[in-house]
């Protein structure tokens, strides 16, 4: 299983489908803010947590990897 898969597999544990975005036109969306000095990087997924555990549970799996 590679790392990519290994992560996404991770998230789908804490979140639900709905809740985590994939899709390219939304990995470019949040790739950047308002920063004027930083570069974007593109993320792998981006997720909305919609209570303290999945936060927490979130905090500890980015600790692991």
């Amino acid at each position: 299983m590679g790392k990519l898969t290994k992560i996404l597999n991770n998230l789908k544990q804490i979140f639900e489908k709905e809740d985590i975005l994939v899709d390219e036109a939304s990995l470019e969306t949040y790739s950047y803010d308002a920063t004027p000095f930083a570069k974007g990087v593109k993320p792998i997924a981006v997720v909305f947590p919609k209570n303290p555990y999945q936060v927490q549970e979130l905090v500890k799996f980015a600790q692991k990897e």
